[in-house]
């Protein structure tokens, strides 16, 4: 059991590591599939560094858990999703309901579930 929690959360490591570089390097796509507006002043630079760093701390603190063999570092993985979630959640209330909020929200409890149940099956040191 141990090893296919490890084996997703090299998966959630790849996955992070993809989409991170495909922010550096096509802003505009994942702007237009975050619905975000790159035409403001610096927007495509928000991109990269807001929902950039978000995917890059995710991605690091995964890998830093199956280096050190120690699930603490899920903590912060672990945070980034739920605070997505509850971003999300305050967004539908406020917003309306969007196809791509609640496809988003699901991907996000996904990755809640599976890094908490890692989190829990996983060794700490």
């Amino acid at each position: 059991m141990e090893k296919s929690f490890k084996f997703i959360i090299g998966f959630i490591c790849v996955l992070m590591a993809i989409t991170w570089l495909r922010i550096l390097i096509a802003p505009m796509e994942v702007a237009e599939r975050l619905a975000m507006n790159p035409e403001v002043p610096f927007g495509l630079n928000k991109i990269r560094s807001f929902i950039g760093t978000y995917v890059l701390c995710a991605g690091v603190f995964s890998f830093l858990t199956l280096k050190t063999q120690d699930n603490k570092w899920l903590l912060v993985p672990l945070c980034l999703f739920i605070g997505s979630v509850i971003g999300r959640t305050s967004g539908l209330v406020l917003d309306g309901v969007h196809q791509q909020s609640v496809v988003g929200i699901v991907m996000e409890i996904v990755l809640i579930t599976i890094t908490m149940a890692a989190y829990r099956k996983l060794p700490s040191n």
